[in-house]
């Protein structure tokens, strides 16, 4: 198979997979259920069972001693939740380093505002309830941030590494592969694809060769499958009025498979610049052992030395509206090509960027798909993000 036959490959590889998807993994009918809290144990489930059953005995009976042992009942079963909420919260507490998402989990279940979509209001004024008129209201307010790049000629940019000193490829092993396959969080959703990471790393010894086949055929010809092109995009409400479209932001949820590559692309990059310096020291935000908690605390040691020493101390605040959804490709890539970046890895990450499509889901049900003309998809890991730092 040549280099050029990457969409082959993929379609090959995804008509086996769903194959044995649709034959080999049964489905379940889930049922709804009443749910426990996560802080009730079983002791504290007895407690509040016992109580039950001493009220119902009461309303039957309205005996006084069958009052006084509900009243019994009652404070033990108080006692009991508070107990067991005191020690749930201590236990998420402690495991907040290891487990953070048990954490934020936590936070979501006590705080009041839900992150569902509403009943929206489109550029009409009309009201949209269904899931297909909330998806076509939100694509449409997520679209209208994208405007077509001008394609007159760029500003001169001045390469920033010697003409030695740049990196054109990416290596693929099979064994980092398969590691990286093993450490996906089953968690995860999955992409326009239906490639969940539940699959992929339960099958990790059966699929781990040929996607890294499809990965060095990718890296080598320079392009990527049309499929990983796509993206779901989920609506997470921000704060104000929940009918406005502008008051959600979008999450955009693409192949996981095609994150494993982007992944190793992150960290060809991220190597390459900080071997060559080419990162402000100031820039704290997705770089490895540099996180915003550093960044506040380097912030607050500035601060505090400048106040000991009775000096003014001044801030200003900017906030980029929309700033990875704004930014355009052919500036970024001729900042990518000045910062070293040639050859076919250059390639692939200009395909990266063309010939993007969206579309949003909403309960189930899906809008028209979008095109893509400025920013990025929406992934905290994703490899634009740290060549963003440069723009």
């Amino acid at each position: 198979m040549s280099k050029t036959d990457i969409d082959k490959a993929w379609s090959f590889f995804t008509h086996h997979v769903n194959h044995c998807i649709d034959n080999f993994i049964p489905l379940k009918n889930v049922k709804k259920k009443f749910n426990k809290p996560k802080w009730m144990d079983h002791y504290c489930v007895r407690k509040v069972k016992k109580k039950y059953h001493a009220w119902k005995r009461y309303t039957f009976t309205r005996n006084y001693r069958d009052y006084e042992e509900y009243c019994r009942a009652r404070n033990s079963a108080t006692k009991a939740i508070r107990f067991s909420k005191v020690k749930h919260q201590k236990g998420v507490a402690e495991s907040c380093r290891d487990s953070p998402k048990a954490f934020w989990s936590y936070v979501k279940s006590e705080t009041k505002t839900k992150s569902s979509v509403n009943d929206l209001i489109d550029s009409n004024g009309n009201t949209c309830s269904t899931g297909e008129d909330k998806a076509r209201v939100l694509n449409d307010f997520f679209s209208s941030v994208f405007t077509k790049e001008d394609e007159g000629d760029l500003p001169d940019f001045t390469n920033k590494v010697h003409y030695n000193d740049f990196v054109q490829s990416v290596k693929i092993d099979e064994q980092k592969v398969f590691k990286v396959l093993n450490q996906l969080k089953t968690s995860k959703a999955c992409g326009p694809d239906n490639c969940h990471p539940f699959f992929l790393k339960t099958c990790v010894n059966e699929l781990y060769k040929p996607l890294c086949h499809i990965f060095k055929l990718s890296v080598d010809s320079g392009k990527i499958p049309k499929d990983w092109k796509n993206a779901n995009v989920t609506c997470l409400f921000k704060k104000g009025d929940k009918a406005n479209p502008s008051n959600y932001r979008p999450v955009s949820l693409t192949s996981v498979i095609c994150k494993l590559l982007e992944k190793k692309i992150k960290e060809t990059l991220l190597e390459h610049l900080e071997k060559h310096d080419l990162l402000n020291d100031c820039q704290f935000g997705f770089r490895k052992h540099r996180n915003t908690i550093l960044q506040l605390l380097t912030v607050l040691e500035d601060w505090t030395r400048y106040l000991d020493d009775d000096c003014q101390v001044d801030t200003v605040y900017f906030d980029f509206q929309k700033a990875f959804d704004s930014v355009p490709h052919r500036r970024l890539l001729k900042k990518v090509e000045g910062y070293g970046i040639k050859g076919e890895l250059l390639k692939w990450l200009s395909d990266f960027l063309k010939h993007r499509r969206q579309r949003v889901v909403v309960n189930g049900c899906s809008s028209e798909w979008t095109e893509v003309f400025f920013g990025n998809p929406s992934r905290v890991d994703s490899w634009s993000h740290s060549i963003y730092h440069l723009c």
